[in-house]
């Protein structure tokens, strides 16, 4: 029996089938955001990013965050949920970038979640830039603060609560302490 004149261009294509199978297992390279592609990331109706999507981005994502909270034509509410978004990035970049956000915001609702996302993003790592909050001039941000320092739950976040409630006067923000006591 002589050889089968097809074989090689069977062999050819059961070849370039396996190839094309392999390429479409394989992922393809994420594109690096824009600044387009995190506001529509923000701007979502039913839906918000988690910090897991958020990290996919990448690091340069961090980048993008703050331009985008920093740009004059951004949206209050795209702003808040950049600073929140800033938790998927725990470095030493978002972290002097919120605690200047939670200091000199014209905005109490923005400083309290930059706040919520020092505690949530750095733990004990932020309790000495969130303890002076404990007694800040606007209750909101007394509240956050007792939040993220409950959060953290050690010792010494302890200590500073215990110490707050035994001076705070306003409802919401003792609630604020005691929930945090009671959950550390």
């Amino acid at each position: 029996m002589g050889p089968m004149p097809h074989a090689p261009t069977r062999a050819l294509a059961a070849l370039a089938f396996v190839f094309v199978l392999a390429s479409a297992a394989r992922p393809a390279a994420a594109q690096a955001p824009t600044l387009t592609s995190v506001r529509a990331m923000l701007s979502g109706y039913e839906s918000v990013p988690t910090l897991a999507e958020w990290r996919r981005q990448g690091a340069g994502t961090l980048d993008l965050l703050k331009r985008l909270f920093e740009a004059s034509d951004t949206q209050p509410y795209v702003r808040l949920r950049a600073v929140a978004a800033m938790a998927a990035f725990p470095t030493d970049a978002a972290r002097s970038f919120l605690v200047r956000v939670a200091r000199s915001s014209t905005s109490d609702l923005i400083a309290r979640e930059a706040l919520l996302t020092l505690g949530r993003a750095f733990g004990d790592g932020v309790r000495a830039e969130l303890a002076p909050f404990l007694s800040h001039r606007i209750p909101l941000l007394r509240e956050a603060a007792a939040r993220a320092l409950g959060r953290i739950g050690n010792p010494d976040c302890r200590a500073l609560l215990e110490a707050r409630l035994e001076t705070e006067g306003h409802p919401a923000v003792r609630e604020a302490v005691t929930r945090a006591l009671a959950a550390g």
